[in-house]
């Protein structure tokens, strides 16, 4: 199977996974929850993100930004992830420095915003 075919395969299968996931959510099959928040009763960096990305499935991108004043950066920095690492992968290229310091700098965001937002309630 040549890379084309294989990064396309992978690509096909990351979209049914995201629109299973959608239909799972959307028909609430399933009881969706934070197991921090459910753990700690702190709100984890990514609280309100489920519900962030049914409202910009919408078209309701300012109730999107209420639900997690920090969706759209992490939206695009998974975004990012999702589409470089399968990529990377069957290509077999190597992590560059660059996408090492962008990981790094997503777990402190991750650290800092999970801090900030239990602090001032947010």
């Amino acid at each position: 199977m040549s890379h084309k075919v294989k990064l396309i395969c992978v690509y096909a299968g990351l979209c049914i996974i995201c629109i299973a996931l959608y239909a799972i959510t959307k028909l609430n099959i399933l009881h969706m929850f934070c197991p921090f928040y459910k753990l700690t009763n702190l709100r984890c960096p990514a609280c309100g993100n489920t519900r962030a990305i049914l409202a910009v499935l919408r078209g309701d991108f300012r109730e999107a930004f209420r639900f997690n004043y920090m969706f759209i950066p992490e939206t695009a920095v998974i975004l990012y992830i999702c589409a470089w690492l399968p990529y990377a992968y069957i290509y077999k290229k190597t992590a560059k420095q660059k996408s090492v310091t962008i990981l790094f700098c997503l777990a402190i965001y991750f650290v800092i915003w999970g801090i900030i937002r239990n602090l001032f309630n947010i």
